[in-house]
């Protein structure tokens, strides 16, 4: 009964003229490829023509958002819901990357940005919404990929790199600033390795490999102080924050988001800035790839769905960075 009256509303919703409103998201929200297409609308003065209208867990985070024609809208209440609702069946467009966003008009162009080309395999629990017009694939090497991983039909893939990477060629901020000048180097650690905070299925039962109890991160601290390195370690977001301990090392640091705003970057723009990445089966492999940077792998036994690329030097082909080690 309520899917059938769900079905009644969106179809006499669908009758009213759809209004000039672009709904946008990401996790976490402003960033990723939305967060950067995003930044390019308000350069090319679309908000002049459109209302762009960030969907977010919490929109009182963003009261200090002060964009022409900029707004938020929230997921959580039967209110904000109901709002949501209104906006998708109105919209003139939607473009997502994370969490996706069902149209509810055919007229509405739904735009699906993805968050990142896959290395594991996500075939068995990841499905692209079926009413994406189009879906954004990184490059030709990926389309098959994409198509097969995310159940994306071939003909609705459009090959055009992903907009978080033009950020990678910035070079906006210093990190000795940041940091402290006394260190010669700094190696950014992104694991996707993960327990999960919102109780699904966990890849691991620790934190984050290697640096998993007080004794193993101190000597990574060791042999970062005798190269008088910093290694940055920025958990994935939807980390299980108190299972890692607030450790108080000299050459080895946690930081999330809050550093990118504290100093007006993206989480791309300060990898623009480091000397070599640790990551292990995250989609920041390909991207990191681009700049030519070294970056090394710590895979362990961090998943069990498996890889869809068996061997890791066909993967290179595409990029040009250099490989210190690989897990696969």
């Amino acid at each position: 009964m309520k899917q059938r009256l769900k079905r009644l509303l969106v179809r006499l919703l669908s009758l009213l003229p759809g209004k000039p409103v672009i709904l946008l998201e990401s996790a976490p929200p402003l960033g990723d490829n939305t967060g950067a297409l995003y930044r390019t609308l308000l350069a090319q003065g679309w908000n002049d023509r459109y209302r762009l209208v960030w969907v977010v867990p919490d929109p009182a985070a963003f009261r200090n958002v002060h964009e022409k024609n900029v707004s938020f809208a929230g997921t959580r209440g039967t209110w904000a819901l109901l709002r949501l609702f209104w906006l998708r069946a109105r919209a003139a467009a939607i473009v997502d990357c994370n969490g996706q966003l069902q149209k509810l008009r055919p007229e509405t162009v739904h735009l699906y940005l993805t968050h990142g080309s896959p290395l594991k395999s996500v075939h068995d629990y990841y499905f692209c919404d079926p009413t994406t017009d189009w879906a954004l694939s990184q490059a030709p090497f990926f389309d098959a990929v994409n198509s097969y991983e995310f159940h994306i039909p071939p003909e609705k893939l459009v090959t055009l790199g992903f907009p978080r990477n033009d950020d990678l060629f910035t070079h906006k901020c210093d990190l000795k600033d940041i940091f402290g000048a006394e260190f010669d180097r700094f190696v950014v650690w992104y694991p996707t390795y993960r327990q999960h905070k919102n109780n699904l299925i966990a890849t691991t039962d620790i934190s984050v490999p290697v640096i998993h109890d007080p004794a193993a991160a101190a000597a990574v601290n060791e042999a970062a102080r005798a190269t008088n390195t910093l290694v940055i370690v920025k958990p994935h977001p939807a980390q299980d924050l108190s299972h890692i301990r607030a450790l108080e090392l000299s050459h080895l640091r946690f930081i999330d988001d809050g550093l990118f705003a504290a100093h007006g970057i993206t989480s791309y723009e300060f990898l623009a800035c480091t000397d070599a990445l640790i990551t292990d089966y995250s989609s920041v492999l390909f991207d990191y790839l681009l700049t030519g940077t070294i970056f090394t792998d710590v895979y362990g036994k961090c998943t069990d769905r498996g890889l869809w690329c068996a061997l890791f030097k066909n993967c290179i082909f595409i990029c040009h960075g250099i490989v210190m080690a690989a897990g696969i």
